[in-house]
Parts: structure tokens; sequence; C-alpha cells
């Protein structure tokens, strides 16, 4: 059974987009570790995850 919603359309034809993109695309600039904690999203989750570390229980134990 045909699809009812696409009569009339055009065929849409498929693209290489990997041999265009990597003819344009350029190489990633390294990120440092502070340029990294500038950036919101890394500081939020790394606080997230530090203060649910920290409150882990701890057992101490005395030899």
């Amino acid at each position: 059974m045909a699809n009812q919603f696409r009569w009339g359309t055009s065929k849409v034809t498929e693209k290489d987009y990997f041999s265009t993109s990597f003819l344009v695309s350029r190489p990633a600039p390294k990120i440092t570790e502070d340029h990294a904690l500038t950036i919101s999203a890394v500081k939020s989750s790394i606080e997230l995850i530090t203060s649910s570390i920290a409150q882990l229980p701890i057992s101490l134990f005395r030899r």
C-alpha cells in the first residue's frame, strides 16, 4: 500500500553528505582543562558529580 500522505511530492534523491562535509569541515580546536571549566555545562556537570560523591557515606576503620 502506497503512503497516502506523499502523493504528488517530488522524489527525494540521496545526497552524499559525507564527501561535501569532508571537504568543508575544519578540525576541532583543542580544549584545555581551563577552557572546559569556562563552559557552564561542563562546570555544572562536574559540580553535580562531585556533590553526589560527597554525599556518599564513608566508613572509617581504625587499626
